[in-house]
């Protein structure tokens, strides 16, 4: 008995898909196994870097508000001086000196329009005519709560800053500010010290989105969002 070609052909191909179908059952399970396990792997490593972040983050936020603790304290002794209290701005100076030498930053009275009352003498008041609005904008808290201000370039040195605002009264003038302004790069001395790993980016930012300092040894980004 003879078999036509188109027959064996018929045979051939047929053959042919039963192969394939065979392999597909068998590489189809265990394409779906691999995926099951890579999505798994995703999930479980999205999970690893969040938690990171988070303790990351955390780490920071305390060490920022020791920094801020710290910067605080003269601020609260200052308010307490008896050369504020009567209105003898001219004393008061010596105690902006020393508070802004402990600190390294820079200790100045102020109303709340911007106008300096008492400053360092090695401070440009001259090029002070008034504080950026943003800046200024220190609510009628109690005595002893100091404000933080957001993102700011100090006037008399051109630096980006920020300021710890405190009001206080003297007898003369009951509407005055103590005000700390501390250039960023204290902050980002502080970030230094978090062991953040490598290839990550960390940043401390104010409330209007703008970068304050970054764990990048450069000052490019600070100010923008």
């Amino acid at each position: 008995m003879t078999t036509s070609r188109s027959e064996t052909g018929v045979r051939e191909r047929s053959l042919l898909w039963h192969l394939i179908a065979f392999g597909a059952a068998l590489t189809l399970p265990i394409l779906i196994f691999l995926g099951v396990v890579l999505w798994k792997y995703a999930v479980s490593e999205r999970g690893r870097i969040e938690n990171a972040a988070l303790t990351l983050a955390r780490a920071m936020a305390s060490d920022v508000n020791q920094e801020i603790t710290g910067l605080a304290a003269p601020l609260q002794v200052l308010s307490t001086s008896q050369f504020l209290r009567q209105g003898d701005f001219g004393g008061f100076i010596a105690q902006l000196e020393t508070a802004s030498r402990t600190t390294g930053a820079t200790a100045i009275l102020r109303t709340r329009a911007g106008d300096i009352r008492a400053a360092p003498r090695t401070y440009h008041t001259a090029r002070f005519q008034s504080l950026p609005s943003a800046a200024t904008s220190v609510a009628a808290d109690p005595p002893g709560l100091i404000a933080i201000s957001n993102l700011f370039v100090d006037p008399a040195t051109a630096t980006p800053s920020f300021m710890m605002d405190l009001p206080v009264s003297a007898s003369v003038e009951t509407d005055l500010i103590l005000t700390l302004i501390v250039p960023t790069t204290r902050l980002r001395g502080r970030m230094e010290r978090t062991l953040v790993p490598p290839n990550w980016t960390a940043g401390i930012f104010d409330t209007d989105g703008l970068v304050l300092a970054g764990n990048l040894d450069n000052d490019d980004d600070v100010g923008k969002r």
